[in-house]
């Protein structure tokens, strides 16, 4: 009995012993684990939240000791093809690294090491914009006039709404601040007093005092800028042209009436006989004293398309001349003053100006009214074609372009110093420039989907990513190494299609809402149809859907949004009204986004 009271203790003691062993071994087998996936979380929120992440990450150990260690390295994603739910493009995109980075975390316990990876999108607001202390910022204005902003930090707040209800094809920005218009928010101009004449006993005479004319020159639109100080959005009223370009003579009218009785201290104190009046000036054949009515050299802004280049804002206007009522006398027998002229007249023709950001002052860049400062010099009219006051495109250095008025051609014309020119640019009713090259929307011609699909002229979404999706989990489609679980699910077909409303650029970069029509058909079940629409970014190189990839665009049922739907923060931020790229100088700091599309280990 002693005897197998002793063997049976070391038996005892021996599994014990076996039992420490396997407890330490599962212990450390979870530690790792653990390592791993807390570095490879850790890395991702510090990617999210500091620009400088490479600089923070290199080198970095597990902060607390735990008896494990961890370890974060990256590298670049080379072939996004080649993953379950990384199937972004259609083509390679190796020469363009950003694309994606690859993380691969280590963790280490005791013998023990585990090795986790996670394939993250790499999303960048837009880098073209980054000019010294300048960062973009992408604005979402509504119809009225509520403002969102995509800030440097990839978040979306919101702005104060502007002052007075925008015209939105007003609202531009070129990496610098915003600016838009507003419907009959200008300047007033100057009333016009002037002259008037009445019919006594056939004579013409004037009336008492310098009355309020009947002919007055209309109000123009305002002027509005977006300003970002100390983090705080406001927006101001920016000068008026008729302000800085209008001449106001209302009261510089002379008097000089040489009767020999009348005593002239004012328009109201005026006593003279009168004649006739000359019809036209070819008319007054007598060269005597004059009596010159205000003569008022005014400009505002109309039309419902503005556009930014660089630091000038171009604008359609109207140049309006008032000529006042214009007479002269002479004495003859019997004291009659005999007097003839010429009756007011307000000018008006289209011009086009464009108001500096910097120095806040306004040029005249197209003009058909010329004044002459000469007050008895009427004013003169050039001829040639008008601009259309609705159309306007700005391409770099400067170049403006814009239809007729009156013609239904499409045809566009360069914009001169003193007429129009025919361009060579497509006939389109709406162009965008996207630095040299100019974009437009045109019907795709595959597919009988309502509301129709639209695709770019040039760089157009859908050639960067699959026309479908193959069944997923079919196998181990990365390496051998690796084998991925989960249901199997139908192939997805995609059809895209962007709005043109919603084209915002600047130099490389290109902002536009696109939509999604996915056709599939669960297992067992009638085939379905999905549309979703999404903001998406072209940075010279791809398209990419912000802010977080081609999975949120998925039907809710697709598998291929399992990753999204455990790691994603964030809003897809407004998919209607007007977009712009504006450039401010801000505190924010510049991050990039990054968005898991995989992640896997042993």
């Amino acid at each position: 009995m002693a005897a197998f009271l002793f063997f049976l203790s070391v038996a005892l003691v021996l599994t014990n012993r076996e039992d420490i062993q396997y407890t330490l071994f599962t212990d450390h087998k979870m530690r790792c684990r653990l390592a791993a996936d807390g570095t490879l979380d850790y890395a991702l929120n510090i990617m999210r939240t500091h620009p400088n992440w490479e600089d923070r990450l290199r080198n970095w150990k597990l902060p607390f000791k735990s008896g494990a260690e961890g370890s974060i390295s990256w590298r670049p994603w080379a072939d996004p093809q080649v993953l379950p739910g990384a199937l972004r493009y259609s083509q390679p995109v190796t020469t363009s690294p950003s694309a994606g980075i690859e993380l691969v975390a280590i963790g280490k316990s005791g013998l023990f090491a585990c090795e986790r990876h996670m394939l993250v999108e790499e999303f960048r607001l837009a880098d073209s914009m980054l000019k010294g202390d300048i960062k973009p910022h992408l604005l979402n204005m509504g119809d009225a006039g509520n403002l969102a902003v995509l800030t440097p930090t990839y978040t979306w707040e919101k702005a104060p709404a502007t002052t007075a209800k925008p015209l939105l094809n007003t609202l531009s920005a070129s990496a610098g601040p915003a600016l838009h218009l507003s419907e009959n928010e200008g300047t007033k101009p100057p009333e016009i007093k002037d002259f008037s004449l009445q019919e006594v006993n056939g004579i013409r005479v004037p009336l008492p005092g310098f009355p309020t004319s009947s002919i007055q020159i209309p109000k123009g639109h305002g002027v509005f800028g977006l300003e970002l100080k100390n983090n705080n959005w406001a927006w101001n009223v920016l000068p008026d042209p008729g302000d800085q370009l209008g001449t106001d003579l209302n009261h510089q009218a002379t008097i000089t009436p040489d009767d020999g009785n009348s005593s002239a201290t004012g328009w109201d104190k005026l006593t003279m006989n009168w004649d006739i009046l000359a019809k036209t000036p070819s008319e007054l054949t007598v060269d005597y004293s004059y009596f010159n009515g205000p003569r008022i050299n005014w400009y505002s802004l109309t039309g419902t398309r503005a556009e930014m280049s660089g630091d000038d804002y171009i604008c359609h206007a109207k140049h309006f001349f008032y000529s006042g009522f214009r007479f002269k006398n002479s004495q003859a027998a019997g004291g009659m003053v005999h007097s003839q002229g010429k009756d007011p007249s307000l000018y008006e023709e289209p011009c086009i100006l464009s108001y500096n950001v910097k120095t806040k002052k306004w040029t005249v860049v197209l003009d058909y009214l010329k004044v002459d400062p000469d007050p008895l010099v009427e004013p003169t009219i050039l001829t040639g074609l008008r601009p259309d006051p609705n159309s306007m495109l700005v391409q770099p250095g400067g170049l403006i372009h814009t239809h007729v008025a009156g013609q239904a051609d499409n045809s566009w014309y360069r914009v001169g110093k003193e007429q129009l020119t025919l361009s060579s640019l497509p006939k389109r009713a709406t162009l965008y420039a996207l630095g040299s090259e100019v974009l437009f929307c045109q019907a795709r011609s595959d597919t009988d989907v309502q509301p129709p699909l639209m695709a770019l002229n040039e760089h157009d979404i859908a050639p960067f990513f699959p026309k479908f999706l193959p069944i997923l989990n079919e196998g181990a489609l990365y390496n051998s190494k690796l084998n991925f679980s989960g249901e199997l699910e139908p192939k997805l077909d995609l059809r895209w299609s962007t709005s043109e409303t919603s084209l915002a650029g600047y130099e490389s970069d290109l902002y536009a809402v696109v939509r999604l029509v996915a056709d599939f058909a669960p297992p067992g079940d009638k085939p379905q149809t999905v549309q979703t629409s999404s903001l998406a970014h072209f940075d010279g190189k791809r398209w990419q859907i912000v802010p977080a990839g081609l999975s949120r665009l998925l039907p809710d049922t697709s598998s291929y949004r399992k990753e999204m739907a455990l790691d994603y923060a964030g809003g897809d931020g407004p998919m209607s009204g007007k977009f712009v790229l504006a450039g401010y100088v801000t505190e924010k700091s510049l991050l990039r986004r990054y968005v898991p599309v995989a992640r896997w280990g042993p």
